[in-house]
């Protein structure tokens, strides 16, 4: 089963002109493997809760993840609400396609919104689930689900993460502030095409930098 990425500026695309998916130590090679790796795992996982996984067809790397996976889904997500859900922003004019929602998760009560990591969750996959939490409860009737996230490792074992739900506001802010950097970043540049301008490669840091110099 294949996904088509829906056209349109996409969660993960913000992230990236925020700066949040750069990785300077890491060459483009390394880089398009640690995501064609991710894409095949999802996709593995995607296929165990279908119970549709022939685990012989897996290629021996990443047959660990998906075991943790296994692990993960007996001891903490039971029941799978959602899985690779497209969800799309009218009103902030972006789209995404989130991993799953749960239900049934140890310790919580209601939905669990989680992203899939194949590496380190770090403080990007808190704006990242806001983005994806946000149009999925406008499209819901703006029903109650909390975020989180679970790392998969190579050696079999996860490593998962409940976000606070008091945190959920404030993530949400801080992610519509991404949202509107790029978009103000995009009309910009569509003005200086107009105009027969080049355009701008916006960087958040080096504007603070000029502002810290300025106080």
């Amino acid at each position: 089963m294949t996904h088509e990425r829906a056209p349109g500026l996409h969660v993960t695309d913000i992230l990236q002109a925020c700066g949040f998916r750069s990785r300077p130590d890491t060459d483009d090679e390394k880089m398009a493997f640690y995501l064609e790796r991710g894409r095949f795992i999802h996709k593995a996982t995607e296929f165990f809760d279908r119970g549709t996984l022939n685990w012989k067809t897996l290629h021996p790397k990443l047959v660990p993840y998906v075991e943790a996976y296994r692990a993960f889904r007996e001891q903490v997500a039971r029941t799978v609400f959602a899985s690779e859900q497209a969800v799309a922003s009218a009103k902030y004019g972006y789209v995404g396609r989130l991993d799953r929602v749960f239900a049934d998760v140890a310790g919580v009560k209601g939905l669990v919104l989680m992203d899939i990591k194949t590496t380190q969750a770090d403080a990007a996959t808190r704006l990242q689930t806001s983005g994806y939490r946000l149009p999925w409860r406008a499209a819901n009737r703006n029903r109650k689900v909390r975020r989180g996230f679970v790392a998969l490792r190579k050696d079999g074992t996860f490593k998962h993460g409940i976000y606070e739900a008091d945190t959920d506001d404030a993530d949400e802010v801080y992610w519509l502030s991404c949202v509107r950097f790029v978009r103000s970043g995009m009309e910009i540049n569509a003005w200086r095409s107009r105009n027969k301008l080049a355009p701008i490669v916006w960087n958040v840091a080096e504007v603070e930098a000029v502002e810290t110099k300025k106080g």
